[in-house]
């Protein structure tokens, strides 16, 4: 198994090489402070979390699932 490190949107995250993998956040709620980024593989098991605000979760999830949907996610390069 070869991993490697990216920076996306300011945070390193570290997976494996090869993989496909989406990141997620809770649906927006009135009064909610912090949305959990999940990063998921295929078989949806949760490999990363990152704590983050709204507007920051929201540039992680553009930057992460780089796809032409944001549903595609990404293939770890």
């Amino acid at each position: 198994m070869t991993t490697k490190t990216r920076t996306i949107a300011g945070h390193e995250v570290t997976l494996e090489v090869g993989k496909w993998y989406i990141a997620t956040r809770p649906m927006a709620q009135r009064g909610r402070k912090r949305y959990d980024i999940s990063i998921r593989d295929r078989g949806d098991n949760v490999v990363e979390m990152i704590p983050a605000d709204y507007d920051m979760a929201n540039v992680f999830l553009a930057e992460f699932n780089n796809g032409e949907m944001s549903f595609d996610g990404r293939i770890w390069e």
